[in-house]
């Protein structure tokens, strides 16, 4: 039966956009409102789940490829910098303890240098300007159990 059940849902959703980064991150964001309204109970919050849950769906069976293309872009274009952005923070937390970050005081652009105490003379890859760092070691104690 459930075999059954599931080539029927293939075949309606053959010819169908689909899921795609767009609607994962409606859902994750359904599913949050969802937690969040779980301990405040508001009917703006709820009503605003019930809509992202609709758009979600309709997006999933919508046969308008082109349109959803263009959405999910869109989507992407903003998204994308962001998420970039993010694993470049959490790179430079996990690097700390070894290595400085200093900007190019010409290009602006980000240099990771050993963490290495003193005064040091710094060509920059970018735009091979050079500059004196001074770098002051900082003990970083990290509570091992």
């Amino acid at each position: 039966m459930f075999l059954r059940l599931a080539e029927r849902l293939r075949q309606f959703m053959y010819g169908r956009y689909g899921n795609d980064k767009l609607n994962s991150f409606l859902f994750v964001l359904l599913v949050i409102l969802a937690a969040i309204n779980l301990f405040f109970h508001s009917g703006i919050v709820y009503i605003i789940q019930w809509l992202l849950l609709l758009v979600v769906i309709l997006r999933a069976i919508s046969k308008n490829y082109y349109k959803r293309n263009r959405e999910n872009s869109a989507f992407l274009r903003l998204y994308n910098p962001m998420k970039n952005k993010l694993a470049i923070t959490k790179q430079r937390i996990r690097q700390r303890k070894y290595r400085v970050f200093k900007t190019c005081p010409n290009c602006k652009a980000t240099i990771s240098l050993p963490r290495q105490k003193g005064k040091h003379g710094v060509r920059c890859p970018k735009c091979k300007h050079e500059f004196k760092v001074r770098i002051i070691k900082i003990k970083l104690y990290i509570k091992r159990v």
